[in-house]
């Protein structure tokens, strides 16, 4: 892999940068030590991709090792588990019941305590990065809907102003300040399925704004800024449903080029850009399909090598190089590629401010004063996590010779 590369001449009057693709090369999917016989149902992971947390109908499960290795955590057994969520570092969780309670964990899954939202139909729950602001949806087709917000990591919760229904909501995702949401929910049932709509907020859920006329909702996803959002609707009976995208926070949608299909579940990258959606769900038998992934926003698509089968959930790493999907009744996968993060770096009075979204490989950011020599040293400063972007960020002083930095994979 290519280093990345930024050359900074004497106090940054000058810079010069040199980037390659977020991703490398596409690796395939692969099978991890999951259990093969739970009816996994969903299923999220840190901003690094390390971390995974996966619910089924026999418990919930934490790998602290990208897959590797899996342990069943403290959350009660034999919960119909719907949802799950995870803060960008996997230490703060949300879990919601379909007919229960929502359950919240500090310590990456060890330990759970039942939050005081009531028992409902909880179909969806998503957080912010740092964990403290999440927002839940319940409702099913025989029981009036509504949205719920905690904005101290899951511990309390009260209900949002969100249009209440007869029908529910059923999906929901936010950026990663917590500030910007998107949810789904149905207002109609017709002979051609279940119709509803996509409504998204931009002030934690104060306000809301219908926007997309939707058939059978099902998962959405949503870039850290929220701007870009994806949607997914699923089969109603026969009926297929489709994938629609978003760059103006929902503002205006565009369906993909992709076939008419029983969508179970999508994610995106930080930016945007990689988005991933799989099929799965159950008409007279289980509804099978590939995984199918895209690296501009949805105006492409590309079908993976994935296992044909009925998947229920997928996540993605914040550069979207790492990517879980889990299957109802089968395994847990996941596809790495190359991490190639992009160095940005800016000019802050006599500072230095270097920043690069979270990637799902180890790095470190180096810096040389000459780039004839080998004498690289690392840069004498600890990234920290900056939770509306998703991104490390270093600031240092500016230096007085040319400088090059660049990002080593360890």
């Amino acid at each position: 892999m290519k280093p990345l590369l930024a050359i900074v001449t004497a106090r940054a009057a000058f810079v010069l940068l040199f980037s390659w693709a977020s991703c490398g090369n596409a690796q395939n999917w692969t099978q991890t030590t999951a259990s093969t016989n739970e009816h996994w149902r969903t299923v999220a992971c840190s901003a690094d991709g390390s971390r995974i947390v996966a619910a089924s109908l026999e418990g919930i499960q934490v790998s602290t090792n990208s897959g590797g290795t899996w342990s069943l955590s403290g959350a009660p057994e034999g919960q119909s588990w719907s949802s799950v969520a995870s803060s960008a570092d996997g230490t703060r969780l949300a879990s919601a019941v379909d007919g229960g309670a929502i359950y919240f964990s500090a310590d990456g899954g060890v330990t759970w305590n039942p939050s005081d939202a009531p028992s409902a139909s909880w179909q969806g729950v998503a957080c912010s990065a740092d964990g403290t602001r999440m927002v839940a949806v319940y409702g099913t087709q025989f029981s009036t809907g509504g949205i719920y917000i905690s904005t101290n990591a899951g511990a309390a919760w009260t209900t949002s102003n969100a249009p209440t229904n007869g029908f529910g909501w059923y999906a929901v995702a936010s950026s990663a300040d917590g500030t910007k949401l998107a949810a789904m929910m149905v207002d109609a049932l017709t002979p051609s399925g279940p119709y509803g709509w996509i409504y998204t907020s931009s002030n934690a859920a104060a306000t809301w704004i219908q926007t997309a006329r939707i058939r059978w909702p099902c998962s959405l996803a949503s870039s850290a800024d929220g701007r870009t959002l994806v949607a997914a609707t699923g089969a109603a009976g026969p009926l297929r449903g489709s994938i629609q995208t978003s760059t103006d926070s929902g503002a205006t949608w565009t369906a993909a080029n992709l076939p008419t299909e029983a969508w179970s579940s999508v994610a995106s990258s930080a930016d945007g850009t990689r988005l991933v959606a799989a099929i799965g769900g159950f008409f007279t038998g289980p509804i099978t399909g590939p995984i199918y992934t895209s690296s501009d926003s949805g105006t492409n698509w590309t079908v993976g090598d994935s296992p044909t089968d009925d998947w229920a959930s997928v996540a993605s790493s914040a550069d979207g190089c790492k990517q879980v999907a889990a299957i109802n009744g089968g395994g847990i996968y996941t596809r790495q590629t190359m991490a190639t993060p992009s160095l940005i770096i800016s000019l802050s009075g006599t500072n230095l401010d270097l920043s690069w979204t979270v990637p799902s490989m180890k790095f470190l950011l180096r810096q040389n004063v000459n780039l004839g020599t080998e004498d690289w040293t690392d840069v004498p400063v600890i990234p920290t996590l900056d939770y509306a972007t998703l991104e490390y960020r270093a600031t240092i002083p500016a230096p007085a010779e040319a400088t090059i930095y660049r990002l080593v994979a360890q």
